[in-house]
């Protein structure tokens, strides 16, 4: 497995949920605003929809906006999506619920996708990926393995992520199997990817965590299917008869499986939380600033602040085209300075 590190993830999640944990995904909240704008533009765009930022910020405000396109319609219908089984997410998170763990659920997140579509619900036909070698399972077999081979290993990589039972990195790399899973399955005549993309956020609030952006932009998009296409290559055929449905489940419980989309998880996650952080601490008043203007009193060139940043090692947002952090953010023995002091 692609080596990703829980001592990088740790001080990450120990700050975040010192400052209260993630907060209700409300797109009001600056916390929250910027990753759904975000997401919803890259979630889009890898399926070719572009829609330009001003657009985005109609959307997002619930304005009128002039560019009544497809590609709009899609990112409404995506933020419409996420606003609602976020929020369902979230409350199964503080209630220590799993409502959101359902065909139902998964059914109501496509056909919001997808509204002004007829034929929605799990596919009633054979269907073939475009651009891929993948034969995805016969239409018969889809709620059966959604419900037996998908569903309920996420409920049971949740719950024992919940009860502390596998670290961080770990879970990551079942939630990455898991996303690839779905998309191979490909229970929908459309919208699979951007389903599958909401519910993979979901399974992310529901255990405590921020939403990821996965990027939409052509070398990243490409690497998104590379990694679909990575597992789907280990499965096989063990979709298209059900003597082989088995494998599926040592497919997901072996550890590894998913290297390159566990990977591309990994380092969203980092961002992600690092968002929502400096986000959160802005919101109480600690000043977050362009790394350029806090290197001299660090110590260090803005060069390796930058560096420290790629490595993980400081915590920082992304302002336009600058990182911005505080001093306070390096990370120092699996800890920030912030944090001994909350």
């Amino acid at each position: 497995m692609q080596n990703i590190s829980d001592e990088l993830l740790n001080p990450r999640l120990s700050l975040l949920n010192k400052l209260g944990g993630i907060s209700s995904p409300v797109v009001t909240n600056n916390e929250w605003l910027y990753l759904l704008t975000e997401e919803t533009r890259n979630s889009i765009l890898i399926e070719g929809y572009f829609v330009d930022k001003k657009s985005l910020q109609d959307v997002f405000s619930n304005k009128k906006y002039k560019n009544n396109s497809d590609d709009v319609d899609k990112a409404v219908n995506y933020h419409q999506a996420a606003n609602t089984f976020y929020g369902l997410a979230y409350n199964d998170y503080v209630d220590k619920t799993d409502s959101f763990l359902t065909s139902a659920i998964i059914k109501t997140i496509n056909s919001t996708l997808r509204q002004g579509d007829n034929d929605t619900g799990f596919r009633r036909d054979h269907i073939v990926i475009t651009g891929s070698k993948h034969t995805p399972p016969d239409y018969v077999d889809i709620e059966y393995l959604i419900k037996n081979h998908f569903l309920e290993h996420i409920i049971k990589s949740r719950k024992a992520y919940m009860a502390g039972g596998i670290k961080l990195s770990t879970y990551i790399n079942s939630i990455a199997k898991l996303h690839c899973l779905f998309e191979a399955i490909h229970p929908f005549a459309d919208g699979n990817g951007r389903t599958g993309r909401i519910f993979l956020n979901c399974m992310l609030i529901a255990s405590g965590l921020p939403p990821v952006i996965i990027k939409g932009a052509d070398n990243d998009r490409n690497k998104y299917y590379a990694a679909l296409e990575e597992f789907d290559s280990k499965l096989g055929n063990s979709l298209n008869f059900r003597d082989s449905f088995y494998r599926i489940d040592n497919l997901i419980k072996d550890e590894g499986n998913a290297e390159l989309m566990t990977g591309i998880i990994y380092d969203s996650l980092l961002y992600s939380l690092d968002t929502f952080i400096c986000n959160t601490l802005e919101n109480k008043g600690v000043k977050i600033s362009p790394i350029a203007d806090i290197a001299p009193s660090m110590g260090y060139t803005a060069d390796s602040l930058r560096v420290m940043v790629n490595r993980g090692q400081l915590i920082a947002k992304k302002a336009g085209k600058t990182w911005c952090s505080s001093e306070i953010l390096l990370i120092k023995n699996n800890m920030t300075e912030i944090e001994s002091t909350i």
